[in-house]
């Protein structure tokens, strides 16, 4: 073995292992930031929002309208908001899944204008590729500026036939 020097020390390779043991047990403690931990954290502090826990005065500060997951359906449905602000308002986390074969018509209107409209439909006996919509999933985000106060939006989805599909969708100024 050859010595090393160091800062003009002759030191031998044996003296060198408790310096890197040393600097090793300095960065272990920051290891635990690099693993994606799905523990007891998820619990005390959760991620999630429940627009019905909230109260009134949380949902106007955190700009949000309306937060709806509607279940399983099989009837057409329809949600209707009329909005207190004028503004901006943004349609985020909303889709509509198809939980049978069929289609469903999805349409917003704004004050009875329609501005976005989506016809999802699924295929079963069609071979599924990679997208979303092979597997019936279709996303709604929209943006809709210059709202006037007491607009009133409305979301409306209608099957056709007997189909199963799930829609949801986070309104937000």
């Amino acid at each position: 073995m050859y010595p090393v020097t160091a800062n003009h020390l002759l030191m031998k390779s044996y003296q060198r292992c408790p310096k890197a043991l040393l600097a090793g047990l300095c960065l272990l403690p920051l290891s635990h930031a690099l693993i994606a931990n799905s523990g007891w954290h998820e619990e005390a502090y959760p991620t999630t929002v429940s627009y019905d826990l909230m109260t009134e005065a949380e949902r106007v500060e955190g700009g949000l309208v309306a937060a709806v997951d509607s279940g399983k359906l099989s009837a057409a449905k329809s949600w209707t908001y009329t909005l207190k602000q004028g503004g901006d308002y943004q349609l985020g986390t909303s889709w509509v899944e198809l939980l049978s074969d069929g289609e469903v018509d999805v349409s917003i209107t704004i004050n009875g204008k329609q501005v976005k409209g989506l016809t999802a439909s699924k295929d079963s006996s069609k071979p599924t590729g990679r997208s979303s919509e092979d597997f019936g999933l279709f996303r709604l985000e929209s943006r809709f500026e210059a709202v006037a106060p007491g607009s009133q939006i409305e979301f409306k989805a209608v099957p056709s036939g007997n189909v199963d599909y799930r829609i949801a969708f986070d309104l937000v100024s």
